[in-house]
């Protein structure tokens, strides 16, 4: 497969936020937002390859995050098969169907870049908008009322960059429609 990264951290991000967990951050992406943090696990040139044994070895933690770039452009079910064992969530665009199993599906949409693909919607466990501006909100309003999610699929705003002005947004509008706020906790303390 091909590798960007693995490394054991605290999870930053969503739900899970606080929980140590091994990231498997696959290279390559179909979207490439400017706002992107991970630039580096684009394009194919980079990263480097292990195998599904080689990758499994390097797992520390009972949590296993599988990302990128976008992930879901390698098959996944051999890696997953491995680590079954684990808990193993999964953070996608969304743009190209899941190609493995997991216990978790975080659906983080680029709506004004790539729109994410319907059976991929209705399978995220939670939605993590980024969010820079109210043009943002319009978009996230109008994909929540034209798409069909899981009963239990929970809504989240991360402010892009931290930002005053993003965060700001977010926290009114978590409030306003009873969603929550995921802020980059890693960030703040300075992990990976």
């Amino acid at each position: 497969m091909k590798i960007n990264d693995i490394f054991t951290s605290i999870q930053g991000e969503g739900l899970h936020t606080g929980i140590p967990t091994t990231f498997i951050r696959l290279q390559g992406c179909n979207v490439g937002c400017i706002w992107c943090d991970t630039k580096e696990s684009w394009h194919d040139n980079n990263g480097y390859e292990l195998s599904v044994s080689e990758i499994s070895e390097q797992i520390q933690t009972h949590h296993v995050c599988i990302t990128g770039g976008e992930p879901c452009l390698q098959d996944l079910y051999e890696l997953t098969d491995r680590i079954r064992t684990k808990y193993i969530s999964l953070e996608t665009s969304g743009t190209v169907e899941l190609t493995g199993c997991f216990n978790w599906v975080t659906l983080s949409p680029k709506l004004n870049f790539k729109l994410p693909i319907p059976s991929v919607i209705y399978k995220a466990d939670e939605i993590k908008f980024p969010v820079g501006n109210s043009d943002d909100l319009v978009r996230i309003k109008s994909f929540l009322k034209n798409n069909k999610l899981k009963n239990d699929c929970v809504i989240l705003l991360q402010p892009i960059s931290l930002s005053t002005k993003a965060t700001a947004l977010c926290i009114n509008e978590c409030i306003k429609n009873n969603w929550r706020l995921s802020l980059q906790i890693h960030k703040f303390c300075n992990i990976k």
